[in-house]
């Protein structure tokens, strides 16, 4: 991941993760397959309310305006999402605060990627802090996004 992969967190970010032929920053990607019966399935996990209903609403507007059914789950902290996770619970998107109580985003990134050897889920960090992009590139994250 370089700098100019990082995404401020605002709503041009979703226009910047675009659903079926995901494009970053201008970057496009593989197409990816999403969902089940093409439901998209989104978790979000932040600590903060306030940025998971936000976050979750944009994403619901972008969906409904390019015709996207979607299911969000949102989470304040990482135990909920690690114990439904466990139970088998399936995500297409992930967006993980990195700064977590207890279980953080990077523990739960890597929970996902080596502990479930789930490679085709797409997991976005969220953090007020960019120190952390570099150390996330083992985990092979979509995008970082900067919350203002």
């Amino acid at each position: 991941m370089t700098k100019q992969s990082i995404t401020q967190f605002n709503a041009q970010s979703l226009t910047d993760v675009k659903i079926n032929s995901i494009i970053v920053k201008n970057r496009k990607l593989p197409k990816v397959k999403w969902g089940r019966d093409s439901l998209l399935y989104i978790a979000i996990c932040d600590d903060e309310k306030i940025v998971c209903e936000q976050l979750a609403q944009q994403i619901e507007d972008y969906c409904s305006q390019n015709s996207q059914k979607v299911f969000i789950s949102t989470f304040l902290n990482g135990e909920d999402l690690y114990a439904l996770l466990k139970k088998g619970q399936h995500f297409d998107l992930f967006f993980l605060d990195i700064m977590l109580y207890q279980l953080n985003g990077i523990e739960l990134g890597k929970y996902i990627r080596e502990n479930l050897d789930n490679q085709a889920s797409q997991i976005i960090f969220i953090s007020a802090q960019q120190k952390y992009a570099m150390e996330l590139f083992a985990l092979h994250p979509l995008d970082f996004l900067v919350k203002p």
